[in-house]
């Protein structure tokens, strides 16, 4: 995936072609029913979750997100495309889910530039449909230089 961290609306549509991706809205659970992009899954948690810093923290920190990314079907081989409201509006909550995904050892992960925002200013697709994803097994791989 190389150093790229900022995907344009553009290219997240790309993107979306494929089978590769997985559209990661992290707003509140009422904003992702109300509309969300389309074929988007919600994990509320990555803006939402307060981790304490001890061995059992982290430790229910990994099992926490193993079993939210596992459910929306995150794998090594796909990319993670993470969006919030605007970089004003969940405070870089966006940002947090890249570290925590760089964190956690999954290295193809994005963030959309511009957020739900810049996406509907492109006029790109948009529905209030809740996506269901084939489950897999995330495996955490914690990088301590992240």
């Amino acid at each position: 995936m190389g150093d790229k961290v900022l995907y344009t609306p553009s290219e997240v549509n790309e993107l979306m072609k494929g089978d590769d991706v997985i559209v990661i809205d992290i707003r509140d659970a009422e904003d992702y029913q109300e509309e969300h992009i389309s074929g988007a899954v919600s994990v509320t948690d990555i803006f939402f979750y307060l981790s304490m810093s001890t061995p059992e923290g982290l430790e229910e920190l990994h099992q926490t997100f193993t079993d939210h990314f596992s459910e929306i079907g995150l794998t090594s081989d796909k990319t993670a495309i993470i969006y919030e409201d605007a970089y004003d509006s969940r405070y870089g909550g966006s940002c947090r889910g890249y570290w925590l995904l760089r964190y956690l050892g999954h290295d193809k992960v994005g963030i959309l530039d511009g957020g739900y925002s810049a996406w509907n200013d492109e006029g790109l697709s948009v529905d209030a449909e809740t996506v269901v994803s084939e489950p897999s097994e995330f495996v955490v791989k914690p990088n301590s230089k992240s």
